[in-house]
């Protein structure tokens, strides 16, 4: 088990918190609990929460690209895929397809 970064000062400031990585892939799963818990000094419980928070946001990131490339791929397939048809196979307004749709067009 490791910590999520290569970066060693990323793991040195976690390990510096008294963290380790088993309690980052806990608090993963539930951050509430472990927060809820009480063993963690404040900084600890900041330093975990912005560990766990960066966590997903990249997970976030990945899956929000994935869906665009996504949709991308399914309209340039065929005609008959249109922000509307799109919409309603996701259950998103045509208008949010679109949005979708462009997100990795952006500079």
């Amino acid at each position: 088990m490791s910590y999520r970064s290569e970066d060693a000062s990323e793991a040195y400031r976690l390990a510096g918190c008294g963290l380790t990585p088993s309690d980052i892939i806990t608090a993963r799963y539930n951050l509430t609990d472990v927060l809820a818990q009480g063993y963690l000094s404040p900084v600890a419980a900041a330093v975990l929460a912005d560990e766990t928070a960066t966590y997903f946001q990249v997970r976030l990131d990945q899956a929000l690209d994935a869906r665009g490339a996504s949709v991308r791929t399914l309209m340039d397939s065929s005609s008959e895929w249109t922000f509307t048809k799109i919409g309603a196979l996701l259950r998103i307004t045509k208008q949010r397809a679109r949005v979708v749709a462009e997100r990795l067009r952006r500079p």
